[in-house]
């Protein structure tokens, strides 16, 4: 099981990502299932590995700041990448997986992180 899983959250099921549609109980729903109740439980959920090609996707622009390349979405602070590892410029918070970053800018932002194709 996946810890705090919210509405709009991208997973791995059955080893493809997927968006979370709906959470009740202990049930979700994804966007390619719909009407399958998925238990929270189940094994084949996992989570989608955070990468620079995930904060281009979610949105995040790539910049530089005092010669560091940086990576940055509105109301969130610069992200940084550094042996495939997403964090903050101090490396004080690490994001690992695509459902943590789209938590913690929700938490911060109010809103979702919009997804590209």
């Amino acid at each position: 099981m996946l810890p705090i899983l919210r509405k709009n959250n991208i997973i791995l099921y059955r080893g493809r990502e997927h968006r979370i549609i709906a959470i009740e109980n202990d049930f979700i729903n994804l966007q390619d299932y719909p009407n399958q109740n998925i238990p929270t439980t189940d094994k084949e959920i996992g989570s989608v590995p955070l990468s620079v090609k995930w904060l281009e996707k979610l949105g995040f622009k790539k910049g530089v700041v005092d010669g560091q390349e940086i990576y940055q979405a509105k109301s969130f602070p610069f992200l940084k990448e550094e042996n495939n590892i997403i964090s903050t410029l101090s490396s004080e918070i690490q994001y690992r997986h695509v459902h943590e970053l789209q938590n913690a800018y929700f938490k911060k932002a109010g809103e979702d992180l919009k997804l590209s194709k």
